[in-house]
């Protein structure tokens, strides 16, 4: 948070050793990635926030949030 208490990213953090929270095994899968990052990315649309994470102890990814020419969000 800043000075006028404004979030500044959001995420979620996760237990390495449940087999399902592995972020490198997950990307394998072909539609495991969009469920795997829905999340973060609902708590950064809701909570307007430009950047979100996911991770566990030892994998990290950052997310950032813009918007397109047509007003359309991408990430």
């Amino acid at each position: 948070m800043d000075d006028s208490d404004n979030l500044k990213f959001v995420g979620e953090l996760r237990v390495p050793w449940v087999p399902e929270h592995r972020i490198d095994e997950v990307f394998e899968l072909e539609s495991a990635p969009r469920r795997t990052l829905a999340l973060p990315i609902m708590y950064m649309q809701h909570l307007q926030c430009v950047y979100g994470f996911l991770g566990t102890y030892d994998e990290t990814i950052s997310l950032q949030q813009g918007v397109a020419s047509q007003g359309v969000r991408r990430i």
